[in-house]
């Protein structure tokens, strides 16, 4: 049986705003996108602004203070089989800002109090086929046209003191997808123009405190 959600997990359409994507000048071709950071070296700290970043390797730790944006690509593709992802900056997606792989296995996922985690559409944040053990948000999570986080594989626990935002689905756990314990702090949103969390998976449990 899905779990019951308060009502105020569905409440408010999330004014999202706009977003640019500069195709280059006059009007001819778009310009190819910028060949992406690959990411490897334990403990990066990535504190100014960069194209996109593919990051790989195991046991390691990405934190982000800068700017990451990806436009034809997800501004973080993840596939790893540990580690942590730490952001405190800005990390923007045309379609996703956050793409953990199919096989990957993401430790920790943190976006920080001050941390933005956006895409212009499909997700912010995609756990596609893989394996996410924390995802701890106290910053924003937030996508123009799409979900906010889409499950796809496992995530043991989503702790929310931030904001978690849609037009559609705030989180989207789909069908063979799992998710352990959601829980919303007392100074936690998770709002979506249709439901603040659409379950057809397996959630064990939802703590509202928010």
């Amino acid at each position: 049986m899905t779990p019951m959600v308060s009502k105020s997990l569905y409440r408010g359409q999330l004014l999202a705003g706009g977003s640019l994507l500069i195709l280059g000048a006059g009007l001819g071709a778009p310009q190819p996108a910028a060949a992406c950071t690959a990411v490897v070296a334990p403990g990066t700290i990535i504190s100014s602004s960069t194209s996109c970043i593919n990051w790989t390797g195991s046991g390691t730790l990405v934190i982000n203070s800068g700017t990451i944006v990806g436009t034809a690509t997800p501004a973080v593709s993840v596939s790893v089989t540990s580690g942590t992802l730490t952001n405190t900056g800005t990390i923007h997606g045309s379609e996703y800002g956050i793409d953990n792989a199919s096989g990957s296995t993401l430790t920790q996922l943190l976006n920080n109090g001050g941390g933005t985690i956006t895409a212009d559409y499909s997700a912010a944040i995609r756990n596609n086929s893989s394996s996410i053990g924390t995802l701890n948000n106290s910053g924003l999570i937030t996508i123009t046209n799409g979900y906010g986080v889409e499950n796809h594989g496992t995530i043991d626990t989503v702790a929310n003191t931030g904001r978690i935002g849609s037009n559609s689905f705030a989180i989207y756990n789909i069908s063979g997808g799992s998710i352990g314990t959601i829980t919303n702090g007392s100074i936690g949103t998770i709002t979506g123009g249709t439901k603040g969390i659409d379950n057809r998976g397996t959630i064990s449990a939802i703590n509202n405190n928010g």
